[in-house]
Parts: C-alpha cells; sequence; structure tokens
C-alpha cells in the first residue's frame, strides 16, 4: 500500500512559492545599493552649460513683460502678485536671494505672472562648477507655472536677459541635475551648449 505523508499549511504555502521569489531581505539589500547609486552617480552629477553673451536685440512675444528685481524694495510694489504664488519659504529664499547680489527677473504675460528666473553675476560667486569671471552670468531657479509653459517663455527670458545684463561681455552658465531632461531641453533652445557633467560641488 501507498504511504501518504500529509503537509502543513506552511509546507503548502512552500512547495507552491515561485522558484523566482527572492527573500525580503535580498530585495531591500537591492534597494540599498539602487539608492546608494543613485546619491554617488544621479542625484550628484549635474550638467553644466554655456552660452556666450550677445548684445543682438531679443524681440519679446506681444503682451510679455519682463521686469528686473534687485532688492527687496524694488520687489514691494509687486508683493501682491508674488504672494499669490509664492509660500512664506519662498519669501524668505528670496529676500535671502536678492541680500545676496541676486537678481529676481520676473516674466508676466497679459499682467499675469507667468514665471521667475534668478541671476547672479560671477564676481559675486566664490565657488561654483567652473571658474567664473567677473562679467560672467549665473542663472538659477528657473520657474514656469504650469499654465504658462510650452509657450517658450523661460529660453525667450534667458536670451533677452543676456543682452540686457551682459551687454556682449563674458559668458552666461547654467546647470541641472543629470536626470532633469526638461530643464536640458530648455536651456538648449535658449542657446546653451552642455560643456561638463560634473560631481554638485560643496559650498
Amino acid at each position: 500500500m501507498m504511504e501518504v505523508t500529509a503537509t502543513t499549511p506552511s509546507e503548502e504555502m512552500t512547495l507552491r512559492r515561485p522558484l523566482h521569489t527572492l527573500p525580503a531581505r535580498t530585495i531591500r539589500k537591492i534597494g540599498w545599493v539602487a539608492v546608494d547609486f543613485w546619491r554617488k552617480y544621479v542625484r550628484n552629477r549635474h550638467h553644466v552649460y554655456s552660452c556666450p553673451a550677445s548684445a543682438a536685440a531679443v524681440d519679446l512675444p506681444a503682451g510679455l513683460v519682463i521686469e528686473r528685481i534687485d532688492s527687496w524694495q524694488v520687489a514691494t510694489p509687486w508683493m501682491n502678485i508674488i504672494r499669490a504664488r509664492r509660500t512664506d519659504h519662498h519669501l524668505e529664499l528670496m529676500q535671502r536671494e536678492l541680500g545676496d547680489h541676486g537678481v529676481m527677473w520676473m516674466a508676466l504675460l497679459d499682467g499675469k505672472l507667468a514665471g521667475f528666473l534668478w541671476s547672479r553675476k560671477g564676481k559675486f560667486i566664490p565657488k561654483w562648477f567652473v571658474p567664473l569671471k567677473d562679467e560672467d552670468l549665473q542663472f538659477f531657479a528657473a520657474t514656469t507655472f504650469d499654465e504658462f509653459r510650452g509657450r517658450g517663455i523661460a529660453p525667450t527670458m534667458m536670451r533677452y536677459i543676456i543682452q540686457h545684463e551682459m551687454n556682449g561681455h563674458g559668458i552666461a552658465y547654467v546647470d541641472c541635475a543629470q536626470w532633469n531632461r526638461p530643464a536640458a531641453r530648455f536651456f538648449e533652445k535658449a542657446g546653451f551648449t552642455r560643456i561638463a557633467t560634473m560631481k554638485r560641488y560643496s559650498h
């Protein structure tokens, strides 16, 4: 007579488990390795772009106005518009950047705030990805609000600022995280060329 051996419920689950199932510890270890790789080789690496200054006139589309704000006092008349789009934390950062020689540029389309873009002269930047000369210009913290995207506002702003802020002298620079492809495309539309991919510098 054939002997039949009974199996417990836990043994049945073990037998039915697919051979390719990985233990939780192994899955966690793979996750840690992936996160470590992201931090070392992706998140901390930035593309660096440059664009020679040009004095060529930049025509703004109908309805687009670009305002230059280089101090908290100059920003005061625009605070109602800014507060409608920014949190108190953003306002604190804005005040700090203005106090550190930053210049905030506002794009207004038909009287509505469409975006921001910041710049700072090279003489006020002691350390960056590449050495900067006094007359160079660095762009940072570009923001275009959702309802105004796809209209080429940010690239137009960059070209306009280069013309008015640099007067044909120096080089404009900007950077973005290696994974940020939308930002890279926008810089290229503005006439920038990628010159390096580097690990993020320490202040």
